[in-house]
């Protein structure tokens, strides 16, 4: 029995280093948050095979970013990112991965989409963002949402 009782101790004890160790949890219980991060504006990105990267939080604002020049919200939900001329990204014709950030969201059931036309963007890349605030599988466009983007 103590032996079981020294690994459960030892198992608990690593848990605790670890979790001081990662990014705090978005919950953190009772209703509390963390803390949020103060975006970094443009730039700070280590994104070394990317020609475009970019983290932003929910509502746009850019935590980092590499070969981003701006990025506008111009309706709920819709970002458009423009591409820095030296990055090389020609958005009428690039191919993006768009992704959900759960750090910098708001809530969890959430979806990113890219628009490779018809995003009103023009020559930016169209960025969509999605929420199901009631968990009823209606999704509509929201701010609440962090993503990323990258163009290889």
């Amino acid at each position: 029995m103590p032996l079981i009782a020294g690994v459960a101790l030892a198992v608990l004890a690593s848990s605790a280093v670890s979790a001081l160790d990662g990014e705090p949890p978005r919950d953190l219980g009772g209703g509390e948050t963390a803390p949020p991060v103060e975006p970094s504006a443009l730039g700070g990105a280590q994104a070394p095979n990317a020609r475009l990267a970019g983290l932003f939080d929910a509502g746009g604002a850019p935590i980092r970013t590499k070969g981003v020049q701006s990025i506008q919200r111009t309706a709920t939900g819709v970002y458009c990112i423009g591409a820095m001329a030296s990055s090389g990204v020609t958005p009428a014709k690039a191919i993006v991965t768009a992704s959900p950030e759960y750090f910098y969201s708001e809530l969890d059931e959430i979806e990113v989409e890219w628009a490779s036309s018809g995003s009103g963007c023009g020559a930016r890349i169209g960025v969509y963002t999605f929420a199901d605030p009631n968990h009823d599988g209606i999704y509509s466009f929201s701010n609440s949402v962090g993503f990323s983007v990258y163009v290889p």
